[in-house]
């Protein structure tokens, strides 16, 4: 067991959200907590609802707790027996799986080769998974669950029964109003600095 307490977050704008998952991360490895079953996984869930603090607390309580993770451009696809299944796919059959989320958006475009292991990652605690291709996002605990199960011509998108620690960790890093408050700002600037170089470039050419 680690002979320290993890370290919390509350989500204030000067605390940093990628130092607080590498924190994280670090206490599971001292306190022996693998991810590699079920009972594992969920401790290391609670142990991660226990760090927030305040109103971190609260966006996860609303956005995450409880959830249903859901692929929006992922079919359960015909007589697939389970997730495995999906997961084997290989690229002619993963690329026909591939939907437009529930809104109409299209799914992105694919990697050149992309599988079934390409859209649907391997659980890794310890490494930042990308759920973008899968279109991966948190869905209420009422939203049917949808996983592959063998049945036929089961065209709707995956819900799968639960929110694991990686995928709460995913949505956390990139939906929590400080990141995308950066993000924002970031993408301000850039057209900012755009707009005030195009005057420059004009002012030059006059």
């Amino acid at each position: 067991m680690a002979g320290y307490a993890p370290k919390r977050f509350s989500g204030r704008a000067d605390e940093d959200i990628d130092e607080f998952i590498k924190d994280y991360r670090l206490y599971l490895t001292a306190a022996n907590i693998t991810t590699a079953n079920a009972g594992g996984k969920q401790r290391a869930l609670e142990l991660f609802w226990s760090c927030l603090t305040d109103e971190a607390s609260r966006w996860a309580e609303d956005k995450l707790k409880g959830k249903k993770w859901r692929l929006n451009h992922v079919r359960c696809g015909n007589a697939l027996a389970n997730m495995a299944a999906v997961v084997a796919l290989n690229n002619a059959n993963i690329t026909a799986a591939m939907i437009n989320a529930p809104d109409g958006t299209p799914p992105p475009g694919l990697p050149a080769g992309a599988t079934g292991a390409t859209v649907i990652l391997a659980h890794n605690i310890h490494a930042d998974e990308d759920w973008s291709l899968a279109g991966g996002c948190p869905v209420d605990a009422g939203t049917a669950t949808n996983a592959p199960n063998g049945a036929l011509n089961n065209n709707n998108h995956i819900v799968l029964p639960d929110i694991n620690i990686s995928q709460v960790i995913y949505w956390f890093k990139r939906n929590y109003p400080t990141v995308v408050r950066e993000q924002q700002e970031l993408i301000f600037g850039t057209l900012t600095q755009g707009s005030d170089s195009n005057t420059i470039y004009t002012w030059l050419d006059s």
